[in-house]
């Protein structure tokens, strides 16, 4: 016994040993302490980084050069030598229009500021045919189309622009005719408020050459462009919650063109990883000086966001445009192994385009003022409305019920949480202090879950034990909603026919490769628009029987295609008018990622990105769409049980107003092993009970004291410390950086909030 005593004490001794040699090797190690004594750099570097919003900053002697040779301000003599003609006025702006090369100047009142649709100060040997010319078509050749279009600008074809008045308002419209294409249109530019309108009605669209197709259609592309780094401003582009790309560097390698509201799965299989949720841009010329909001009103679903930056082939300018496409290039399969030519439909799609460029002046003029100028429109249309909310702020628990596993015959159900377990979650919160939920259910019918849509309206456990929970929910003033989803489907779903799932233009199914995780390829198809309507307005009443009454939308809000159906091909709008009578007839709702389409139906919206894409050539992360909707509906994280940022997440969190969520399992997750469903690997609620408690009460503690207020102003004080003010008086201070900081006697901790 001694000697095994004396034994375990020797091996203790040896393992301390190698412990304490390891350590002191590792920490004598080239690069330990530099890593540790550059701390502070690194830090910093992360700070200023496109993860965060940097502080304004005006270089003294740039700024002076940009006031002295780059501040468009133009005299009556001027604006006449340029042959531009007056064409409008009112209390906020003057809009003048140049015929010859289609251009604009529209001064702004206020500031006296004018903003060009062509680039200004163009240097020696620039082409000035691409850069004033307010015009710009993409067609094909009608017998011999390929994926390469041609491109003609107004000037560069000499087409034909004919101005007249528009009786009562204050602007014209111009007949385009581009002769030798056999293009002709009509282009209305008025003035309405602080907004320069453009439309281009569909019925005054003609090809009278059978030559040529028309493909797309560019309206000021150069519209408030600015050259190089001598603007002291930005370009905004609603990618996620919204990035940035300031005019400091030339982007030699790089563009960015991205359709708004995702991939058209008509004409593509793969999904993208950029989301333009919003159909607006921008440009700041002079932060809290001058600058633009562009709102595309109609023609939104065929449009695509361009934005071109200072070195791309050899530019000296960052601008930033929509592209309108009437027609888009699909595959005319002739064989089974989707063998064919690229070809065009011979119908354009039927769109009437409208854009308002809204002017921004002063204090408005960024990202948060275009944020709150894209609120006061939607507002303005009713599409949403400021709520009375104060007090407490919402938790969402997204409770996954019920999935389905491969059995030696068929599937077998793997229950893991029942309407008795989320009821008895839903009371140990309440104990707890958590005192407003919103309670999604997941996996409740009995087709399942992943792949399964549409869903059987049957429960996977007895009708009274949901209705005991949707009772005591509803009775503690909570929302209790059931996760449906009358789009996406797959070959695991019982309910739809061949003949429900929709073919892209070629005429082939339409199907979506995913990898949900690295052994799992699924193919996503998807339902016609009007198979979604049939089996939702059929579902509808079975939901009424079974006492459900709130819906949660997973795939509706978030995805538009173009289809081809009985021998007819569909742009994207028109499956879009199938979708809102589904929500005509159930209501507001909640969804997960919704576009902006589907605001006015969303009362609760799931997944917020609290992100963008990260690209190189962003500068800033900010809260665009965050402040949007800050006020007006109620938003939630992306599950905090993947949340590998930490501290900083949470942060994040509360510097964008966002409500947090959870998804969680009563079971162990080990159950999910199987199912398709095993992505959620990191679920089960009592390990996450006490997190779910400390997280909501820190976020809470910040977010009830601006609980249905909206943002009025949003500060960088320091990199890493954000003030954001809101309209009740309130203003949250965020630190995520690791030292304390002090600001006019304020004291605010490393990597925390302080609420004043």
């Amino acid at each position: 016994m001694v000697k095994r005593i004396k034994s375990l004490v020797i091996i203790t001794v040896l393992l301390c040993l190698i412990t304490v040699l390891s350590l002191s090797s590792a920490y004598s190690k080239p690069g330990f302490k530099e890593e540790l004594i550059n701390y502070p750099y690194i830090e910093q570097s992360l700070l200023s980084s496109s993860r965060y919003t940097t502080k304004e900053k005006k270089d003294p002697e740039g700024y002076q050069d940009f006031l002295d040779n780059y501040y468009l301000s133009l005299s009556d003599e001027e604006i006449e030598a340029r042959n531009y003609l007056k064409y409008g006025e009112n209390d906020f702006l003057i809009l003048y229009f140049e015929g010859k090369s289609f251009s604009v100047l529209l001064k702004n009142k206020k500031t006296g500021y004018f903003w060009s649709s062509n680039a200004e100060f163009l240097g020696d040997g620039e082409n000035r045919n691409e850069y004033r010319t307010g015009l710009w078509v993409n067609y094909v050749i009608a017998t011999n189309i390929t994926r390469n279009y041609l491109s003609k600008n107004l000037l560069g074809e000499k087409a034909e622009v004919i101005p007249q008045t528009i009786p009562g308002k204050e602007g014209l419209s111009a007949k385009i005719n581009f002769k030798d294409l056999g293009f002709t249109f009509d282009i209305d530019l008025y003035l309405e408020g602080r907004d320069l309108v453009v439309e281009v009605p569909h019925s005054k669209i003609e090809e009278k050459l059978p030559r040529y197709r028309l493909i797309s259609i560019q309206i000021f592309p150069y519209f408030g462009s600015a050259r190089q780094n001598k603007y002291p401003g930005y370009m905004f582009i609603p990618d996620g919650a919204g990035a940035l790309i300031r005019f400091n560097n030339p982007v030699p390698t790089d563009y960015y063109t991205v359709k708004y509201y995702g991939e058209d799965y008509g004409y593509v299989d793969t999904s993208g990883n950029r989301d333009l949720t919003a159909p607006v841009f921008g440009m700041i010329h002079d932060v809290y000086q001058n600058g633009f909001l562009g709102i595309i009103e109609s023609g939104d679903m065929i449009a695509d966001l361009s934005a071109y930056f200072w070195g791309f082939r050899n530019s000296n300018y960052f601008w930033i445009s929509p592209l309108y496409n009437y027609r888009e290039y699909y595959t005319n399969v002739i064989d089974r192994n989707e063998s064919g030519e690229a070809t065009v439909s011979d119908k354009l799609n039927d769109v009437d385009l409208k854009i308002r460029y809204r002017i921004l002046s002063e204090e408005e003029a960024d990202y948060v003022g275009m944020a709150r100028s894209y609120k006061e429109f939607l507002e303005e249309r009713e599409i949403i409305h400021s709520k009375n909310g104060e007090g407490n702020i919402p938790l969402a628990l997204d409770l996954l019920m019920m999935e389905l596993e491969p059995a030696f015959i068929g599937n077998r159900q793997v229950k893991m949480t029942s309407p008795a377990d989320a009821l008895s979650i839903y009371q140990d919160l309440r104990k707890e202090g958590i005192g407003k939920f919103r309670l999604n259910l997941l996996g409740w019918s009995s087709s399942g879950f992943i792949d399964r849509a549409p869903y059987k309206v049957k429960f996977n456990a007895s009708k009274k034990s949901f209705q005991n929970l949707i009772k005591e929910v509803e009775a503690n003033e909570d929302r209790i909603y059931f996760q449906i989803d009358y789009q996406q489907t797959s070959s695991s779903a019982t309910r739809p026919g061949n003949s429900d799932l929709a073919r892209r233009m070629s005429k082939m199914k339409m199907e979506l490769k995913l990898f949900r995780s690295l052994n799992d390829l699924s193919s996503i198809n998807f339902l016609f628009p009007d198979a979604s309507l049939d089996y939702a307005l059929n579902d509808y009443d079975d939901f009424q029987k079974l006492g459900i009454n709130n819906y949660a939308f997973s795939g509706l809000g978030n995805t538009l295609f173009s289809y081809y159906q009985s021998g007819n091909r569909y742009h994207r709008g028109e499956s879009l008018a199938y979708y809102r009578d589904i929500l005509g007839k159930y209501g507001k709702s909640a969804f997960y990622k919704p576009n902006a389409y589907m605001f006015e139906y969303t009362c609760e919206y799931y997944s917020l990105p609290i992100y963008n894409s990260q690209h190189h050539f962003f500068t800033d992360l900010v809260p665009f769409l965050p402040i949007v909707l800050k006020g007006s509906i109620d938003y939630y994280s992306p599950y905090l049980n993947f949340n590998a940022l930490g501290q900083d997440q949470v942060l994040n969190l509360i510097d964008f107003g966002v409500n947090p969520a959870f998804i969680i399992i009563k079971e162990p997750t080990t159950r999910l092993l199987y199912t398709k469903a095993n992505n959620y690997y990191s679920t089960e609620y009592s390990n996450f009970r006490d997190q779910i408690i400390e997280t909501y009460h820190y976020i809470n503690d910040a977010l009830k004291e601006v609980n249905g207020s909206s943002v009025r102003k949003r500060q960088i004080l320091e990199d890493g410390i954000v003030a954001i003010t809101y309209d009740n008086g309130k203003t949250i201070y965020v630190n995520y950086s690791s030292k304390d900081f002090e600001y006019e006697g304020l004291y605010l901790k490393a990597k925390d909030y302080l609420v004043i």
